[in-house]
């Protein structure tokens, strides 16, 4: 099952929270940092902070290789989404959020 979520702006600052909607990581909210691609791979490269854990514990969540993938899946989909529109949405079909 595709995991939701909503882009969240941050105050005084040029750049999105992710907050996952339903499922194991409900509430989570998180920023990437740095994205990088390994093209010889190819690798999609990414750093991020967890912003808020919904009362989840931080280490289960920067060494859980299910959580790492969930996220990896969401920014390969936001690339996918601002390389076709040039802005990246809610996955929400009921509303979008552009940047």
């Amino acid at each position: 099952m595709k995991q939701e979520y909503d882009l969240i702006p941050i105050e005084d600052a040029d750049v999105f929270a992710i907050k996952l909607k339903g499922g194991k990581y409900d509430g989570v909210m998180y920023c990437y940092g740095s994205v990088s691609v390994d093209e010889s791979i190819p690798k999609l490269n990414f750093d991020y902070v967890i912003i808020d854990t919904n009362k989840k514990f931080l280490d289960d969540l920067t060494t859980n290789k299910e959580f790492h993938t969930i996220i990896g899946d969401i920014l390969v989909e936001m690339i996918t989404v601002e390389g076709q529109n040039d802005s990246p949405r809610n996955n929400d079909s009921e509303e979008s959020n552009p940047l």
